[in-house]
Protein backbone atom coordinates (compact mmCIF):
# COMPACT_ATOMS: atom_id res chain seq x y z
CA UNK A 1 0.00 0.00 0.00
CA UNK A 2 0.91 3.39 -0.76
CA UNK A 3 1.44 5.88 1.81
CA UNK A 4 0.71 9.59 0.91
CA UNK A 5 2.62 12.32 -0.10
CA UNK A 6 4.23 14.42 2.54
CA UNK A 7 3.36 18.18 2.12
CA UNK A 8 6.74 19.03 0.28
CA UNK A 9 5.42 17.28 -2.74
CA UNK A 10 4.03 19.61 -5.67
CA UNK A 11 1.26 19.07 -7.25
CA UNK A 12 -0.70 21.01 -9.99
CA UNK A 13 -4.46 19.48 -10.59
CA UNK A 14 -7.09 20.95 -12.86
CA UNK A 15 -10.54 20.68 -11.37
CA UNK A 16 -13.58 19.86 -13.83
CA UNK A 17 -16.74 19.92 -11.76
CA UNK A 18 -20.35 19.84 -12.62
CA UNK A 19 -22.69 20.58 -10.20
CA UNK A 20 -23.66 23.71 -8.80
CA UNK A 21 -21.60 22.73 -5.68
CA UNK A 22 -18.47 21.70 -8.07
CA UNK A 23 -18.98 25.09 -10.19
CA UNK A 24 -17.90 27.01 -7.42
CA UNK A 25 -14.32 25.21 -7.26
CA UNK A 26 -13.75 25.71 -11.07
CA UNK A 27 -10.34 26.61 -12.58
CA UNK A 28 -8.64 26.31 -9.78
CA UNK A 29 -5.15 24.56 -9.01
CA UNK A 30 -3.00 23.60 -6.42
CA UNK A 31 0.81 24.70 -5.47
CA UNK A 32 3.51 23.64 -3.39
CA UNK A 33 3.69 22.73 0.50
CA UNK A 34 6.43 23.21 2.45
CA UNK A 35 8.92 20.54 4.05
CA UNK A 36 6.58 19.20 7.13
CA UNK A 37 8.10 18.92 10.41
CA UNK A 38 8.49 15.60 12.28
CA UNK A 39 5.75 13.90 14.19
CA UNK A 40 6.94 13.69 18.01
CA UNK A 41 7.87 10.20 19.01
CA UNK A 42 5.76 11.23 22.57
CA UNK A 43 1.97 11.69 21.08
CA UNK A 44 0.22 11.83 24.89
CA UNK A 45 -0.69 14.71 25.40
CA UNK A 46 -0.79 16.11 29.18
CA UNK A 47 -1.39 19.23 30.33
CA UNK A 48 -0.60 20.43 33.80
CA UNK A 49 -2.16 23.42 35.82
CA UNK A 50 -5.43 24.20 33.58
CA UNK A 51 -7.98 25.71 34.97
CA UNK A 52 -11.93 25.16 35.63
CA UNK A 53 -12.42 28.20 33.66
CA UNK A 54 -9.92 28.19 30.98
CA UNK A 55 -11.74 24.66 29.74
CA UNK A 56 -15.50 26.49 29.80
CA UNK A 57 -13.58 29.35 27.78
CA UNK A 58 -12.03 26.68 24.96
CA UNK A 59 -15.61 25.11 24.70
CA UNK A 60 -17.19 28.21 24.04
CA UNK A 61 -14.86 29.30 21.42
CA UNK A 62 -14.22 25.81 19.69
CA UNK A 63 -18.04 25.27 19.87
CA UNK A 64 -19.64 28.41 18.97
CA UNK A 65 -22.85 29.85 18.73
CA UNK A 66 -24.17 32.88 17.50
CA UNK A 67 -25.01 34.06 20.88
CA UNK A 68 -25.62 32.72 24.14
CA UNK A 69 -29.43 32.77 23.16
CA UNK A 70 -28.86 30.68 20.54
CA UNK A 71 -28.69 26.72 19.55
CA UNK A 72 -25.76 24.89 19.09
CA UNK A 73 -25.32 23.06 15.97
CA UNK A 74 -24.06 19.74 14.80
CA UNK A 75 -24.59 17.15 12.23
CA UNK A 76 -26.28 14.64 11.93
CA UNK A 77 -25.91 11.49 9.35
CA UNK A 78 -26.48 13.53 6.42
CA UNK A 79 -22.67 14.61 6.51
CA UNK A 80 -21.48 14.22 3.25
CA UNK A 81 -17.71 15.55 2.20
CA UNK A 82 -15.90 16.38 -0.97
CA UNK A 83 -12.17 17.43 -1.17
CA UNK A 84 -10.73 19.52 -4.32
CA UNK A 85 -7.69 20.52 -5.71
CA UNK A 86 -5.45 18.69 -3.55
CA UNK A 87 -3.40 15.05 -4.37
CA UNK A 88 -5.73 11.59 -4.90
CA UNK A 89 -3.53 10.43 -2.16
CA UNK A 90 -4.48 13.25 0.75
CA UNK A 91 -8.00 13.26 -0.17
CA UNK A 92 -7.85 9.43 0.64
CA UNK A 93 -6.11 10.52 3.82
CA UNK A 94 -8.30 13.47 4.58
CA UNK A 95 -11.73 11.65 3.95
CA UNK A 96 -10.46 8.54 6.27
CA UNK A 97 -9.30 10.90 9.09
CA UNK A 98 -13.02 12.67 8.63
CA UNK A 99 -14.95 9.90 8.51
CA UNK A 100 -13.40 8.20 11.27
CA UNK A 101 -13.63 10.85 13.90
CA UNK A 102 -16.91 11.07 12.62
CA UNK A 103 -18.60 8.17 12.85
CA UNK A 104 -17.15 7.95 16.33
CA UNK A 105 -20.83 10.18 17.21
CA UNK A 106 -22.58 10.02 14.41
CA UNK A 107 -24.80 6.71 13.47
CA UNK A 108 -25.60 6.03 10.19
CA UNK A 109 -23.09 8.11 8.32
CA UNK A 110 -22.57 6.64 4.67
CA UNK A 111 -19.65 6.80 2.60
CA UNK A 112 -22.13 6.38 -0.09
CA UNK A 113 -23.66 9.69 0.37
CA UNK A 114 -24.58 11.91 -3.19
CA UNK A 115 -25.60 15.24 -1.56
CA UNK A 116 -22.19 16.89 -0.98
CA UNK A 117 -22.47 19.29 1.76
CA UNK A 118 -18.68 19.24 2.99
CA UNK A 119 -16.73 21.07 0.38
CA UNK A 120 -12.98 21.60 1.54
CA UNK A 121 -10.81 23.06 -1.13
CA UNK A 122 -7.64 23.80 -1.61
CA UNK A 123 -6.84 27.49 -3.08
CA UNK A 124 -3.98 29.10 -4.51
CA UNK A 125 -5.45 32.22 -2.88
CA UNK A 126 -7.64 31.41 0.16
CA UNK A 127 -9.02 34.98 -0.25
CA UNK A 128 -9.28 35.06 -3.15
CA UNK A 129 -11.57 31.80 -3.36
CA UNK A 130 -13.75 32.88 -0.42
CA UNK A 131 -14.51 36.48 -2.66
CA UNK A 132 -15.34 34.36 -5.43
CA UNK A 133 -17.84 31.77 -3.16
CA UNK A 134 -19.28 34.99 -1.85
CA UNK A 135 -20.29 36.97 -5.31
CA UNK A 136 -20.84 34.15 -6.92
CA UNK A 137 -22.93 31.99 -4.17
CA UNK A 138 -24.03 34.40 -2.04
CA UNK A 139 -26.52 31.51 -0.89
CA UNK A 140 -24.17 29.12 0.06
CA UNK A 141 -22.96 31.34 3.32
CA UNK A 142 -26.60 31.62 4.80
CA UNK A 143 -28.22 29.44 6.71
CA UNK A 144 -32.07 27.95 5.54
CA UNK A 145 -35.04 27.45 7.19
CA UNK A 146 -36.98 24.59 5.44
CA UNK A 147 -39.98 25.04 7.61
CA UNK A 148 -40.07 28.77 8.47
CA UNK A 149 -39.76 28.42 12.29
CA UNK A 150 -36.70 30.84 12.22
CA UNK A 151 -36.04 34.10 10.59
CA UNK A 152 -32.12 34.10 12.02
CA UNK A 153 -31.59 31.09 9.66
CA UNK A 154 -31.82 33.50 6.84
CA UNK A 155 -29.10 36.41 8.11
CA UNK A 156 -26.76 38.22 6.34
CA UNK A 157 -23.17 37.68 7.65
CA UNK A 158 -21.92 40.51 9.64
CA UNK A 159 -19.58 42.74 8.56
CA UNK A 160 -16.67 41.47 10.96
CA UNK A 161 -17.89 37.71 9.78
CA UNK A 162 -17.16 38.67 6.29
CA UNK A 163 -13.61 40.56 7.32
CA UNK A 164 -12.76 37.35 9.40
CA UNK A 165 -13.15 35.75 6.09
CA UNK A 166 -11.94 37.71 3.65
CA UNK A 167 -8.36 37.66 5.91
CA UNK A 168 -5.29 35.86 4.71
CA UNK A 169 -5.11 32.77 6.99
CA UNK A 170 -4.07 29.26 6.17
CA UNK A 171 -7.67 27.91 6.82
CA UNK A 172 -10.74 29.33 6.55
CA UNK A 173 -14.08 27.82 7.16
CA UNK A 174 -18.19 29.04 7.22
CA UNK A 175 -21.33 26.99 8.61
CA UNK A 176 -24.89 27.26 7.67
CA UNK A 177 -27.33 25.77 10.47
CA UNK A 178 -30.99 25.17 10.21
CA UNK A 179 -33.38 25.53 13.05
CA UNK A 180 -35.80 22.44 12.95
CA UNK A 181 -38.50 21.17 15.56
CA UNK A 182 -36.87 19.09 18.32
CA UNK A 183 -37.59 15.70 18.96
CA UNK A 184 -40.85 15.30 20.86
CA UNK A 185 -42.00 18.35 19.01
CA UNK A 186 -45.46 18.67 17.38
CA UNK A 187 -45.37 21.63 14.31
CA UNK A 188 -48.99 23.35 13.12
CA UNK A 189 -50.19 26.42 12.34
CA UNK A 190 -51.93 29.53 14.16
CA UNK A 191 -55.10 29.44 12.96
CA UNK A 192 -55.32 33.58 13.59
CA UNK A 193 -52.00 34.52 12.29
CA UNK A 194 -51.13 31.67 9.77
CA UNK A 195 -47.39 31.14 11.28
CA UNK A 196 -45.96 28.12 12.07
CA UNK A 197 -46.38 27.40 16.26
CA UNK A 198 -44.65 24.06 18.24
CA UNK A 199 -45.92 22.46 21.19
CA UNK A 200 -44.15 19.62 23.05
CA UNK A 201 -45.88 16.08 23.13
CA UNK A 202 -45.83 16.42 26.98
CA UNK A 203 -47.36 19.48 27.48
CA UNK A 204 -44.30 21.80 27.42
CA UNK A 205 -41.50 22.12 29.37
CA UNK A 206 -39.31 24.95 31.07
CA UNK A 207 -36.11 24.16 30.36
CA UNK A 208 -36.12 22.73 26.91
CA UNK A 209 -37.14 24.62 23.77
CA UNK A 210 -39.27 23.66 21.18
CA UNK A 211 -36.33 23.79 18.33
CA UNK A 212 -33.09 22.63 17.88
CA UNK A 213 -30.50 23.68 15.39
CA UNK A 214 -28.45 21.47 12.88
CA UNK A 215 -25.70 21.97 10.52
CA UNK A 216 -26.70 21.46 6.77
CA UNK A 217 -23.31 22.62 5.02
CA UNK A 218 -19.75 23.51 5.86
CA UNK A 219 -17.16 25.62 3.64
CA UNK A 220 -13.69 24.86 4.16
CA UNK A 221 -10.79 26.94 2.25
CA UNK A 222 -7.39 25.84 2.63
CA UNK A 223 -4.77 28.47 1.84
CA UNK A 224 -1.98 25.61 0.63
CA UNK A 225 0.67 28.35 0.37
CA UNK A 226 -0.14 29.93 4.47
CA UNK A 227 -0.80 26.10 5.62
CA UNK A 228 2.77 24.86 4.74
CA UNK A 229 4.65 23.41 7.72
CA UNK A 230 1.45 21.26 8.72
CA UNK A 231 2.15 17.28 8.28
CA UNK A 232 -1.07 15.71 6.56
CA UNK A 233 -2.13 13.72 9.77
CA UNK A 234 -2.35 17.04 11.63
CA UNK A 235 -4.27 18.73 8.99
CA UNK A 236 -6.56 15.77 8.49
CA UNK A 237 -7.43 16.01 12.14
CA UNK A 238 -7.36 19.87 12.02
CA UNK A 239 -10.41 20.05 9.15
CA UNK A 240 -11.91 17.40 11.15
CA UNK A 241 -12.64 19.15 14.15
CA UNK A 242 -13.84 22.26 11.83
CA UNK A 243 -16.17 20.21 10.38
CA UNK A 244 -17.56 17.94 13.37
CA UNK A 245 -17.67 20.97 16.04
CA UNK A 246 -17.41 24.61 14.18
CA UNK A 247 -15.03 26.16 16.12
CA UNK A 248 -14.87 30.10 16.34
CA UNK A 249 -12.88 31.35 13.48
CA UNK A 250 -10.15 33.54 13.92
CA UNK A 251 -9.40 32.06 17.86
CA UNK A 252 -5.73 31.52 18.99
CA UNK A 253 -6.74 27.92 20.62
CA UNK A 254 -4.21 26.47 23.89
CA UNK A 255 -1.77 23.80 22.67
CA UNK A 256 -3.81 21.41 24.66
CA UNK A 257 -6.18 21.15 21.00
CA UNK A 258 -5.43 20.79 17.41
CA UNK A 259 -6.94 23.96 16.78
CA UNK A 260 -3.65 25.32 18.13
CA UNK A 261 -2.00 24.72 14.43
CA UNK A 262 -2.65 27.79 13.21
CA UNK A 263 -2.60 30.00 15.85
CA UNK A 264 -1.59 33.90 14.63
CA UNK A 265 -3.01 32.97 11.52
CA UNK A 266 0.69 30.99 11.25
CA UNK A 267 1.41 27.12 11.61
CA UNK A 268 2.45 26.42 15.33
CA UNK A 269 5.77 23.65 15.19
CA UNK A 270 4.90 23.14 19.07
CA UNK A 271 1.04 21.82 18.12
CA UNK A 272 -0.30 18.44 18.86
CA UNK A 273 0.88 15.73 16.34
CA UNK A 274 -2.95 14.39 15.92
CA UNK A 275 -6.26 15.50 17.29
CA UNK A 276 -6.34 15.40 21.34
CA UNK A 277 -8.27 13.58 23.84
CA UNK A 278 -9.06 16.97 24.62
CA UNK A 279 -10.21 17.47 21.37
CA UNK A 280 -12.02 14.04 21.50
CA UNK A 281 -13.38 14.61 24.64
CA UNK A 282 -15.26 18.18 23.30
CA UNK A 283 -16.50 16.36 20.27
CA UNK A 284 -18.11 13.45 22.25
CA UNK A 285 -19.85 15.99 24.50
CA UNK A 286 -21.29 18.24 21.95
CA UNK A 287 -22.80 14.99 20.57
CA UNK A 288 -23.97 13.79 23.81
CA UNK A 289 -24.79 17.05 25.23
CA UNK A 290 -28.73 18.34 25.09
CA UNK A 291 -29.65 19.58 21.25
CA UNK A 292 -32.87 21.18 22.58
CA UNK A 293 -31.81 24.17 24.73
CA UNK A 294 -29.99 27.55 24.30
CA UNK A 295 -26.13 27.54 23.88
CA UNK A 296 -24.98 28.91 27.18
CA UNK A 297 -26.56 25.87 28.70
CA UNK A 298 -24.79 23.61 26.23
CA UNK A 299 -21.82 24.76 26.63
CA UNK A 300 -21.93 24.43 30.41
CA UNK A 301 -23.45 20.91 30.16
CA UNK A 302 -20.33 19.99 27.48
CA UNK A 303 -17.48 21.64 30.01
CA UNK A 304 -18.46 19.31 32.89
CA UNK A 305 -18.30 16.42 30.56
CA UNK A 306 -15.19 17.31 29.32
CA UNK A 307 -13.71 18.00 32.89
CA UNK A 308 -15.30 14.50 33.83
CA UNK A 309 -13.37 12.58 31.37
CA UNK A 310 -10.54 13.98 31.78
CA UNK A 311 -10.17 16.06 34.84
CA UNK A 312 -7.31 13.85 36.33
CA UNK A 313 -5.32 14.18 33.19
CA UNK A 314 -5.85 17.96 32.93
CA UNK A 315 -4.71 18.34 36.32
CA UNK A 316 -7.66 21.07 37.27
CA UNK A 317 -6.88 24.09 39.27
Amino acid sequence: MRRPLPLKTAFRRNLTLTTLTFMILVGYTSPTYAASTPRPKNENIVVHGISTKAVRHLVEVMVSSPSWDHQLARWDSKLCPLVAGAPELFKGVLLSHLYSNAQIVLHGLSKDCEIKNVIIFFSENGQQSFNEILNKYPSLIKGYNSIGLNRDDYEELSRSEIEALQADRPVRWYRSTSTEPASGTIVGKDPLSGKLTTSSIDGGSRILQHTQARTTSVIVIIDITEASGATWKQLADYISFVVLAGPKLGENFNAISIMSLYNNRTFQKTAPPAMTPFDSAIIQALYESETAVQSHDEQLEITQSVISRLGSSLHLN
